[in-house]
This record gives structure tokens, C-alpha cells and sequence, in this order.
């Protein structure tokens, strides 16, 4: 990825958040700057929210783990998104994964934090055992 791509996707991101409410989806999607409708997808909510999880991602956007973590990566690739946030681990927690916050390359403190907050009552509403998409 050359210096003058990150360069063009960033100015692209700039002229969607002068208008966030104007955004022609459709148009956006098919753009030849992704790669998929699901990386638009994704780029639409952070650019709308600043920063996510990927836990929010999925229930907020409908779209499969697999999806997400794609998309993630190739916006990461291009270097729009970065690893703002690893938590630390909570109490009464059984261990495994820690939830990862995933923001745009000037996504402020707030922005991280309450993509935090979010991930957290997202992730309570969850039944155990199920999928993003099953509990929709």
C-alpha cells in the first residue's frame, strides 16, 4: 500500500464526515476504494462513532464475526483503523479473550470510551451460547 492510497482513503473518510447524515450508501459501497460492501459497512459506523469493538460490530451492523474481522484487517491494511484499546480483564471474569476497541487513526479518548461502555451493555444483552446475529 503506497503512501499517496492511505492518503486518498483518508481524504475519502473526510468528505463522508462533512455530511454523516448524507451518506448514499449505494454509492459509498460500490466505490472502488473497498474491497466489499461489508468493509463500507464497517468504515460508515466508525466513521459515524469514532471507534468500536468487534462484539458491537457485529450486533450493530448484522454481519458475521468472520465478516467483521476481514474487514477490520483491511481497513487496518490501509491504516484508517488501529487497536485504540485492549480492556483489562474484569471482575467476576471466567478468563478468555479481553475485548479489543478498533478506531479510526484520530478517534479521540471519548470516542474510545464510550465504545467501550457500549461493548459492555451490548455484549450483557448476549444469551449465552449465541451468535451476534442470532439475538437480534
Amino acid at each position: 500500500m503506497t503512501e499517496t492510497h492511505v492518503k486518498r482513503y483518508r481524504q475519502f473518510v473526510d468528505l463522508l464526515r462533512k455530511a454523516p447524515d448524507d451518506f448514499d450508501f449505494e454509492k459509498i459501497s460500490s466505490s472502488p476504494i473497498f474491497t466489499s460492501t461489508q468493509e463500507a459497512k464497517v468504515l460508515t459506523y466508525l466513521i459515524k462513532n469514532g471507534a468500536a469493538s468487534s462484539w458491537v460490530l457485529q450486533v450493530k451492523l448484522d454481519l458475521p464475526e468472520a465478516t467483521v474481522y476481514r474487514a477490520l484487517k483491511d481497513l487496518r491494511r490501509v491504516t484508517l483503523v488501529t487497536e485504540a484499546l485492549r480492556a483489562s480483564s474484569q471482575k467476576r471474569s471466567r478468563g478468555g479473550p479481553r475485548p479489543v476497541i478498533w478506531a479510526l487513526w484520530d478517534a479521540t479518548p471519548d470516542q474510545v470510551g464510550k465504545a467501550l461502555t457500549l461493548h459492555y451493555k451490548e455484549y450483557e444483552k448476549r444469551e449465552p451460547g449465541s451468535k451476534a446475529h442470532e439475538y437480534r
